[in-house]
């Protein structure tokens, strides 16, 4: 519960990048497209939203920083701007698992080391601990909405100016990680041919099955970058009318799998229609359809958490059951 009098609060978790099982190119699709749909009048709960702040979690019980956590952090940075960490608040949790004295070691760390935490504080970011009951999470978000709503720079660089996703920071970031990883795929994929060439001259073609297969993935792994990188050469525009064409897929192969029984009456077919979505209700504004299946996705993979005096949302990469969380806090807007 988060009791904060008169302000709707709702979070909302995001997927944190390195994932092995979603690329970078696709998790920062779903943060942009998210952020931009709120910055364009997404609604939750018939609440306009606004991004008021961003808190960066991570627990304490961790002996080392990972390299999952450096590009959690370096996206943090690319998604939200220097110029707006005042409005982030970088927060330990789990101190209860761990003996204080080497707790207190391993925060000092995170604070003191510029590549860690130290580069964010001093832009301007909060710090707060977690400490179960002892630090309520309302104080937390109190502190993390203080400075009021802001646009993120990925917004800024997406939406207002309208890059590609490739020219903007966090873009090039995702991008230069797609190109380090080709360059040592293809290396790989080098050796994997000259072996698979060697063992082929040497002893035929059944000594050489599993050179081959290392070869075939190699390939695979070589052309799903290339179709990473293509992703990121997309504007806002674009990318939203693959969304659009990919929902009326989507919608035909429903159709296709629950055909809808035909009935004699005359409201249930309206309601009912079997009518491709050019030709039914569907058939809102692009950004009103956007919204709308935007809302009701991140309403059911997300667990909204209900406040007394209102709901709090965020927005955030996160790595489930790792010790790295981003998550991004929407302020509804109390004038409407």
């Amino acid at each position: 519960m988060y009791p904060i009098p008169n302000t709707p609060i709702f979070l909302i978790d995001t997927p944190g990048f390195d994932d092995p099982l979603r690329s970078d190119t696709e998790i920062l699709q779903s943060i942009v497209s998210c952020l931009a749909d709120m910055y364009e009048g997404l609604t939750f709960a018939d609440l306009k939203v606004d991004l008021a702040g961003t808190i960066y979690m991570q627990s304490i019980h961790e002996a080392r920083i990972t390299g999952s956590t450096m590009t959690n952090l370096e996206m943090l940075r690319s998604l939200i701007g220097e110029e707006n960490m005042e409005h982030c608040v970088l927060v330990t949790s789990k101190w209860g698992c761990e003996d204080r004295h080497i707790a207190q070691q391993r925060e000092s760390e995170l604070v003191q080391t510029k590549d860690y935490w130290g580069w964010f504080l001093a832009a301007g970011a909060g710090i707060s601990r977690y400490q179960d009951n002892r630090t309520p999470a309302s104080e937390i978000i109190e502190q993390c909405i203080r400075a009021g709503e802001f646009t993120p720079w990925i917004t800024r660089e997406y939406i207002l100016e309208g890059m590609q996703l490739v020219q903007t920071t966090a873009g090039r970031a995702v991008d230069l990680g797609i190109t380090e990883a080709r360059e040592r795929n293809r290396k790989e994929l080098d050796d994997c041919r000259a072996e698979y060439k060697h063992t082929l001259e040497l002893a035929g073609e059944g000594a050489a099955a599993e050179s081959r297969a290392l070869m075939a993935r190699a390939e695979v792994r070589m052309k799903t970058m290339d179709l990473e990188t293509e992703r990121l050469y997309v504007t806002r525009d674009e990318a939203q009318k693959r969304m659009d064409e990919d929902e009326k897929i989507d919608w035909y192969t429903e159709t296709a799998k629950n055909p809808v029984p035909p009935t004699s009456s005359s409201t249930a077919s309206l309601s009912h229609s079997s009518s491709p979505p050019s030709t039914t209700p569907l058939k809102r504004s692009d950004t009103d359809r956007r919204r709308a299946r935007r809302a009701t996705t991140l309403g059911a993979a997300v667990g909204m958490v209900a406040a007394s005096g209102g709901a709090i949302m965020a927005v955030a990469p996160i790595a489930i059951g790792a010790y790295t969380v981003v998550e991004a806090v929407c302020q509804a807007d109390k004038s409407r």
